[in-house]
């Protein structure tokens, strides 16, 4: 699984879903092995590192919705045997 990072620009107060797809070298999807990690740090830097209640409706395929309550940049890591994946998010208080 190669990292490709993704930024977005979303409203104060909005929830937004941020997905990873595990997959082997071939590109198929594929289940990790052992624990999957969601890292999420906050625009004051607040370090939350978790690997249980986000959803995996399909092989490889896991999500976890995150209420973004603070103006500034987030920042999410998915991470497992397979690899890993960052995301960023920027919010503002107001639409774009």
């Amino acid at each position: 699984m190669a990292a490709r990072p993704v930024t977005a620009n979303v409203t104060l107060g909005s929830v937004h879903r941020i997905a990873v797809q595990f997959t082997d070298a071939d590109g198929t999807a594929t289940a990790p092995t052992g624990s999957v990690t969601f890292r999420t740090v906050e625009p004051d830097g607040t370090d939350d590192s978790t690997t249980s209640g986000h959803t995996n409706p399909s092989t490889g395929y896991y999500y976890q919705d995150v209420q973004l309550d603070s103006v500034g940049t987030w920042q999410f890591r998915w991470s497992a045997n397979l690899g890993a994946a960052e995301a960023e998010v920027a919010v503002t208080s107001t639409m774009p």
